[in-house]
């Protein structure tokens, strides 16, 4: 083994590395939403409740450009401080990512809400295809959020972009939605251990699988940032 920089180049020493990366900035995510949790602990889920839900995921858009940013920078396996990183991509991005984001959580909840009403009426087929435009909104809002991530676009370019690239990329954003529905099972079945992790890990994959694209699509769109 070398003797690097007052640590050792070994796999385990970057196995350390990445789990404390992943660790400190799926905090910093938790802690970004912490709204949500605060909510979720004293309103029980119901439709009653559902506007203070949807309220509570304002924060969402913002904390969650912020991880892909600081996941982009990790895939990269640069030495960077993940916790500045992160800050530094939600203060850039806060603007238009809160706007994105207001936009296509309205969007997704209607449909989710929609899905939840036709169960309740057990017309199984319509709720299963507002289920399914609920996700389809959610893959478009990580799209769009990690390419606000590393691209400077405004609101009305952003749309266009985001459907270049999901018609451009296709195979990449078919990967991103297998990533998604895993590691939303794997949370499913472990919640209290990959709590600590699944965010970040989930972005790591993601940003690992689009960051290429992205930089490829940068070219034609331009605006690059920092990254």
């Amino acid at each position: 083994m070398k003797f690097i920089n007052g640590g050792y180049d070994s796999q385990f020493y970057k196995i350390i590395k990445y789990l404390s990366d992943f660790l400190f900035i799926n905090l910093l995510f938790l802690v970004g939403n912490m709204l949500f949790f605060i909510c979720f602990i004293y309103f029980e889920p119901s439709f009653s409740n559902l506007i203070f839900y949807i309220l509570s995921l304002v924060p969402l858009p913002m904390a969650t450009t912020a991880l892909f940013y600081t996941a982009s920078k990790i895939v990269e396996d640069r030495s960077t401080n993940v916790i500045k990183s992160y800050l530094r991509g939600y203060r850039e991005n806060f603007v238009i990512s809160l706007k994105f984001g207001l936009m296509q959580i309205l969007i997704s909840s209607i449909f989710a809400i929609d899905s939840l009403y036709f169960i309740e009426k057990k017309q199984i087929i319509i709720a299963f295809i507002f289920g399914f435009l609920a996700l389809l909104s959610i893959i478009f809002s990580l799209i769009g959020l990690s390419l606000l991530s590393m691209i400077h676009l405004d609101l009305k370019n952003l749309y266009k972009a985001i459907v270049v690239f999901m018609f451009n990329y296709f195979s990449s954003i078919l990967k991103v939605v297998l990533y998604f529905i895993s590691f939303s099972i794997i949370f499913y079945a472990y919640p209290s251990i990959m709590m600590l992790f699944v965010f970040a890990l989930f972005a790591y994959f993601m940003m690992r699988e689009l960051k290429p694209r992205i930089l490829d699509f940068g070219i034609k769109f331009g605006g690059w940032k920092d990254v």
